[in-house]
């Protein structure tokens, strides 16, 4: 990471606005009830790689990230399985999962699920609430490499699905300038890495040498100190608005679920100019 200039040889940072996201239908059963449920991508793979929204979301060469609607009495059809680690950051409602072997996890509003590449796992809207998350595939991954299993099962798995509590997360205030006023913002890690890679909260994040997911929490009439980082990285805008400057994206509004996708070596900032804190979730494949 560079707090000066460094020279951009990729293309500009890119906005990608939720409200020009048309849901997408297309996984098995998601027109039925009982199974409804769609899907966007903020980025993805380019053709022949999962990337639902392909032609309005960014491509990107190593993270697929998206948004998933569940509404309540609405479930996964099945299990399934990636070749690609899977993340659920939970924006809204419960979530019941269940691995290849049947065992069950709930996950609330702010958790995170950290799904191993290679485990069946499935989940369902749990309570009286409609279900929103984001997904996150740590890499991309064909669309014909995903497996879907019939049957009751048991199914093979040698991993486990590990469960992330915001609750557990502490604030982390060892960003540059972070505790000054002007400046004043903490970030937590879902998902981090081992040492020498970002992890907020190495004790309680899942392990991964492949991406990290956090949330940066921006205080009111805040910024970030302008900086330039050696990984592309996206923001998605969880609440509120902001305002984002980075390449030719200067002075651009954000609204909720809005995302930004900052290209390697540029130079970039966010400024929360309303009166309540902004969160991020952000998503940085390590280089």
């Amino acid at each position: 990471m560079s707090f000066g200039a460094k020279k951009n040889t990729r293309a500009n940072t890119e906005v990608v606005q939720f409200r020009d996201l048309e849901a997408i239908w297309y996984l098995p059963r998601a027109k039925e009830p009982g199974f409804m449920r769609w899907l966007v991508t903020w980025v993805g793979g380019p053709a022949g790689f999962i990337n639902p929204s392909i032609g309005s979301s960014v491509i990107s060469e190593n993270m697929a990230v998206g948004f998933m609607s569940l509404p309540r009495g609405q479930r996964q059809s099945g299990l399934h399985a990636h070749t690609v680690a899977e993340i659920y950051v939970i924006l809204k409602g419960r979530l019941m999962g269940w691995d290849g072997r049947g065992e069950n996890h709930i996950a609330n509003t702010g958790d995170c699920v950290y799904i191993p590449a290679g485990v069946p796992h499935g989940v369902r809207c749990y309570g009286s609430e409609d279900a929103e998350l984001i997904w996150i595939h740590d890499n991309i991954e064909r669309k014909d490499a995903v497996t879907y299993f019939t049957g009751p099962g048991p199914y093979p798995q040698s991993d486990d699905i590990k469960v992330i509590r915001y609750k557990d997360l502490e604030p982390s205030y060892d960003a540059p300038r972070c505790k000054e006023p002007e400046f004043m913002r903490w970030n937590i890690s879902y998902v981090g890495g081992p040492h020498g890679f970002t992890n907020h909260n190495p004790e309680q994040a899942a392990l991964s040498r492949s991406i990290h997911i956090g949330v940066l929490a921006l205080d009111p009439a805040q910024k970030e100190v302008p900086f330039s980082a050696d990984e592309d990285e996206l923001y998605i805008l969880l609440d509120h608005e902001v305002v984002v400057s980075a390449g030719s994206e200067q002075g651009r509004s954000l609204e909720r679920l809005d995302g930004v996708f900052f290209r390697r070596g540029e130079m970039r900032a966010v400024r929360n100019y309303g009166r309540k804190t902004v969160n991020f979730l952000t998503v940085r494949p390590f280089g």
